[in-house]
């Protein structure tokens, strides 16, 4: 007897522990059920149903309720003559809740405002009757991304992480451009008017400051430059764009020169912060003539046969009074005052960046141009406000 009573009292906590596992494992497993109907849709060509497709497929990302499948809901509301279309108010929610066996039922709105979109979010609590969570948040006017609005707002109102700069892109105003908070712009557009100065150095900004009956041109290596920046963009992945920038310029007008130039550019631009880089060549027009320069006095003479040009080799202390005695083979080809215009090539090395204030854009750029006999740097600030492609 004792020997059954010991085995009774051993199935009773056994299949006490039974059954304590068991709600234990199905407490752990239960969620609360929740149901989603229509989102009321108020920006043009909007689509409620869509809408509450996008809210029920975040949620589920979110792996914490059961989501009352949509079309279990739709017969059970049909089946009691429902109308659930324009079922937005609490009331209504909650007595479609009970009619589905909902613990919550989750609702919002989407609508345009001031050029922004604003999504409300609300979670009512079937049983209680009451609102328990709220969330809205604004945005740029961005339909095409009203699935990412639909996640960040969801992920606010449950406490949860969101891609932050996902976030900057669709809410900031003036952000830099990218494919998200810009769709119909491909890129940061600097295209504009550019001034800015240069200095010469080395031989080149000697010869330029020398006098003209030596070669020189009488200038001030300092000059002021003018021109237009175009644009052509091939590659945009959001965060940087490749670019192509065409920038013809006009040199040294305040010292009554006309240089004319045309730079072109292959640049990397980073569209959230606007700092850019970019290596190209640049084509201008420059003064080279073939020169000799007299051991005796240093200056330079021009491999000119005229002996009437002051600066022909044939008037150099070597040469004058003895025109029979062979031209010289030590000859350079230089920039001087005395030749004839040909075309220069230079490579340059720009970097830069983009300030913003509103819808204005000012790009400041400084830049480097190393060549044999001289070195060029410069510094060109530019503004453009931003419109749309």
């Amino acid at each position: 007897m004792k020997t059954l009573n010991n085995k009774l009292n051993s199935f009773c906590k056994a299949l006490l522990i039974l059954v304590i596992s068991t709600n234990f494992v199905f407490a752990q497993t239960a969620r609360p059920k929740v149901g989603v109907l229509n989102i009321d849709a108020l920006i043009p060509n909007a689509d409620p149903v869509l809408y509450g497709n996008i809210v029920r497929i975040e949620l589920a990302k979110l792996d914490t309720f059961e989501i009352l499948d949509k079309y279990d809901v739709q017969d059970a509301v049909k089946k009691n003559g429902l109308e659930p279309a324009n079922c937005f108010g609490k009331e209504c929610l909650v007595r479609i809740g009970n009619l589905i066996n909902a613990d919550y039922m989750l609702t919002g709105s989407v609508e345009l405002i001031s050029n922004n979109i604003i999504v409300n979010l609300k979670l009512i609590d079937v049983k209680n009757k009451a609102v328990v969570k709220t969330a809205v948040k604004t945005f740029n006017n961005l339909p095409a991304e009203i699935s990412s609005m639909m996640n960040i707002t969801m992920c606010n109102m449950f406490g949860r992480n969101y891609d932050a700069s996902l976030n900057d892109r669709l809410v900031k105003k003036f952000d830099y451009e990218n494919p998200i908070n810009q769709p119909n712009v491909t890129q940061l557009n600097l295209q504009g008017p550019r001034m800015g100065m240069t200095y010469l150095f080395g031989q080149d900004g000697a010869t330029l400051q020398r006098a003209k009956y030596d070669g020189g041109f009488g200038l001030n290596p300092t000059m002021f430059q003018i021109g237009y920046q175009f644009e052509k963009q091939y590659l945009n992945g959001g965060t940087y764009q490749a670019l192509f920038e065409f920038v013809p310029m006009i040199t040294g007008i305040e010292q009554s020169q006309f240089m004319p130039s045309v730079t072109v550019i292959n640049g990397l631009r980073n569209n959230k912060n606007g700092w850019e880089i970019g290596v190209g060549v640049t084509v201008g027009l420059t003064q080279m003539a073939d020169t000799y320069q007299s051991p005796h006095d240093g200056k330079y003479y021009l491999m000119s046969n005229d002996q009437s040009n002051p600066r022909s080799y044939l008037n150099s202390y070597e040469y004058i009074g003895n025109t029979s005695k062979p031209a010289p083979v030590n000859t350079t080809r230089r920039f001087d005052s005395g030749g004839d215009n040909q075309l220069m090539t230079a490579v340059v090395i720009a970097v830069g960046k983009s300030f913003r204030t509103g819808t204005l854009n000012v790009p400041v750029n400084f830049w480097i141009m190393p060549q044999k006999d001289a070195f060029r740097v410069g510094l060109s600030v530019g503004f453009n406000s931003i419109k749309p492609e």
